[in-house]
């Protein structure tokens, strides 16, 4: 997935966000994981083809740290505030990820 990823609005792949980001993700759990898919694409299953047909973005939005991040399914965009710590980031992720609802496509 972060092969396919294309940053905007400041972030770049070297950004201290964005490794926070990567490393929290890897370290949710399988299920966790695909409801993060569900949250970004409005979906549970990867593309046929696998993850390299996954085109999605980063952005960063200067919303208070304190916000949820946001996902724009229809554009796989994740709008991500620019969290200071793995924790925050973490805690506000699984927050966003485990109260969203997507279009029920399986």
């Amino acid at each position: 997935m972060r092969r396919n990823c294309k940053y905007e609005g400041g972030f770049s792949d070297a950004d201290k966000t964005i490794d926070m980001f990567w490393n929290v993700l890897e370290g949710l759990k399988d299920e966790e994981q695909k409801i993060f898919l569900v949250f970004l694409t409005g979906c549970n299953r990867v593309p046929i083809g696998g993850f390299k047909h996954l085109k999605f973005v980063i952005k960063r939005v200067s919303m208070d740290p304190n916000c949820l991040p946001v996902a724009h399914t229809c554009f796989n965009e994740l709008q991500l505030p620019p969290y200071q710590d793995p924790e925050t980031l973490k805690l506000k992720l699984l927050m966003a990820i485990e109260n969203c609802q997507g279009y029920g496509l399986e």
